[in-house]
Parts: C-alpha cells; structure tokens; sequence
C-alpha cells in the first residue's frame, strides 16, 4: 500500500483557506464600521427590527446518501463496521419527526479489480430498496491497493441519479485511510470533483481511517472543508456491538414481519427470498435486532414487489396487475376481495411494526447505558456517520425523536 505525506494542493488548499477567512473577518470589520461612521442625523433603528430572528428552513423532504468505501487490503474492519451500523443509520433517519424518504448508494474503491476504472466500482445505484443495497455491501471483500478518492466522488457524481428537487438532502461519506489524492487522472483530482459536488449541493463528508494527526489525515480534512461535509478520524476496528435482552425477541418479530409481504409482480419472489436471505446475513454478523428496527420504520419500503406497500403508491391500480402477476392467494378474487386480504395483512403488520419500535427504543436505550460504562477511546464508524447525518439534516430542518 503507498504511503504519502501531507501534498502540496493540500497545504496551499489550507493556507487558502486562513486568507479566506481573514479576508472575510475584514470585510466584517468594515462594515461593522461604516454602521458605525453614518451621519448622526440617521436615528438608529430599534434593537427589535435589527436582532430579527432568524427563520428556520423548510424540511427537507428526501435524504440521497451515498456511502463510498475503500476496499483495499487493509479495510476489512471497515467493511465488518458498515456491515453492522448500516441498519442503525436507516433507523436515524427514520427517526425524524417529519415525513422523509432515504435512497442509498455503495460505491467501492481501491482493491484489485475493474482496474481500467480506477479500481472504483457502482456497487448499487441509488434505491429505496435496501436490502439489495446491503446485499451488495455484504459481498465486499477487502483486498489490494491503490485507492482513488477522487475517483469514487467523480463515479457518484457521473453514475449516480441524484435527487434534483430543492427539498432533497445530498450527502456523499468517503472512508478510507491513504493519501485522498492519489488519483492523478484528467478530470478526476480530488479537489476538481469536490468543486463540482458542492456545485451541485452534494455535501462531502470524509472518513480518515487512522490517527487524525498523521500527515494523510490532514488531506482527508481538507477534502471535507472544501466540499462543505464533516472530518472523522476513527479507528475502523473498533466497531462493537452490544447485545441486549430486547434482541431474541426483536430476531422473532422480524421474521414474523416477513409473513406480511406479498409478493408480486416479476421479481417478487426473488425479492422475498432477499429480504430472508439479508435477515440471515445480518443475523450473522449480529446485528439481527438492529435490522428489525430498520425494517420497522416508514424508510424500509418495498412497493416495487410488494402489494401491502404498492396500494400506498399514488397512482396504483389494481387493474394494471396482470393475473399472471398476482400471488396465488389472490387470483381469482375481485377487487373489494383484494383490497381486504391486502388490508388485513397491513393491519398485521402494523401490529408487529409498533412492538418492534417499542423494543428498539428500549434496545437503544440499554445499549446507550451499556457503552457509557466502557471506557472511553477513539470514534467509531457509526459515530462518524450518524453524528455528521444528524447535523446536517437538523441544519436542513428535520427533528428526530429521542
């Protein structure tokens, strides 16, 4: 793997940065003092009108978050952290006063394949549709070397259809651990697409894998000032789960919640065998219980195969699904009939759904008690990304329950 020191674009992206702000405290300055010089036959205006408060921004509506990760030899404690915090970070937003939707992207770089691409793979466009976003990251395998930052903002930029509307929220996390300008090819230096993302209100957040004080950090930090995100520095293998004795149950509702879909349309068998086969994996890597949580919230959606979802849908109509199309259970039947067979299914799970949140708030609460005891030590993956996700999405007028 290389190693770099602290570039030059870097150093002087820094220094540019101080002039920046110096320029900007004297501009301040000066015009704090021609308020000051007027003519003193100009009556001051009332401290009420001067000192308004200021209005806060509309919500957002939507959230696009496209989670880049470096897949290079040394990156399997990452990959092990975004495998387990994945769930929780869907439960975050999820947890938002507002009504908000959440699509997801995974993009990999660095490694030892798709080498004509800068190593950079479009691991899942971005998709509502989760469990094929966390198929894909379960099948990463960290290997090689040769990480190109700039490579993998330049794919989300290019390859990604990103939400356009005023009312969405876009943020891109990049994580990794070498130099963020590595690489050198026309058109995707690291500092080039960082420029085009903020022009396109892509906020870029980084993810330093290692010690916030080495020289390779400082390039990390300086990419999250110029794209207007947030720095972390963690430790990638310091990821851990607390169990707690919400969790069997939690692992019992989830699958019970599975018996709710119906399945239908072209891909809606193959989708309902995902959605067991993520519960499976998830399972695996322990994390069943936070994955109950996810799937209890407004975030996890599946009317692309499944009927209870798809009615929600505006414009569904009962009349454009072939019978070929329908499960066996409602072939044959009317319309009114689908309608009640699709309603006492929602009705059921909207039953499983709240003891799940129920057991989640208390999960979450237990777990939260448990790692104040811990001894204290560096950030993790999950405190990098729900930390830098709450803040941004609070700056862009959501709230979240406690």
């Amino acid at each position: 793997m290389n190693t770099k020191i602290a570039t030059p674009w870097t150093r002087t992206l820094f220094a540019f940065g101080l002039g920046a702000l110096t320029f900007t405290g004297g501009m301040s300055a000066a015009l704090a003092g021609d308020r000051l010089d007027r003519p003193s036959s100009e009556a001051p205006k009332p401290a009420a009108l001067t000192a308004a408060k200021p209005s806060q921004p509309a919500p957002v509506e939507a959230v696009d978050l496209v989670i880049c990760l470096d897949t290079s030899g040394s990156m399997s404690g990452l990959l092990d952290a975004a495998r387990q915090k994945i769930w929780d970070v869907v439960s975050l937003v999820g947890s938002s006063k507002q009504k908000v939707s959440l699509r997801v992207a995974l993009i990999s770089f660095g490694g030892n394949r798709e080498a004509n691409n800068g190593y950079v793979v479009l691991e899942a466009g971005l998709t509502d549709d989760l469990d094929t976003v966390y198929e894909s990251l379960m099948k990463l395998r960290a290997a090689g070397g040769t990480e190109y930052v700039g490579g993998a903002i330049k794919t989300a930029l290019d390859g990604l259809s990103w939400g356009e509307e005023a009312k969405t929220l876009r943020l891109l996390f990049v994580a990794g651990n070498e130099s963020a300008d590595q690489d050198m090819r026309p058109g995707h230096r690291v500092q080039e697409v960082v420029r085009a993302a903020v022009a396109r209100k892509v906020t870029v957040n980084t993810i330093f894998c290692g010690n916030s004080k080495s020289p390779e950090a400082e390039g990390w930090r300086q990419v999250s000032t110029l794209g207007k995100g947030s720095f972390t520095a963690i430790d990638q293998n310091r990821e851990q789960r607390i169990a707690s004795p919400f969790d069997a149950e939690l692992n019992g509702l989830s699958s019970k919640l599975n018996q709710t879909y119906l399945a239908y349309g072209p891909r809606g068998r193959a989708s309902a065998a995902r959605q067991a086969r993520m519960d499976e994996d998830a399972a695996k890597v322990g994390v069943a219980a936070e994955r109950a949580g996810a799937k209890a919230s407004g975030l996890y959606t599946n009317s692309g195969w499944d009927l209870v979802d798809a009615v929600e849908r505006e414009g569904f109509d009962w009349d454009k699904v072939a019978k070929k199309d329908l499960p066996l259970t409602l072939r044959g039947k009317t319309t009114a009939e689908k309608q009640v067979y699709v309603a006492k299914l929602k009705a059921e799970r909207a039953v499983i759904q709240k003891r799940i949140r129920e057991l989640s708030a208390k999960r979450i609460a237990f777990v939260k008690a448990e790692r104040a005891k811990q001894a204290k030590g560096g950030k993790s993956l999950q405190d990098a990304l729900t930390s830098s996700i709450k803040s941004k999405a609070e700056a862009a007028g959501l709230s979240f329950r406690k």
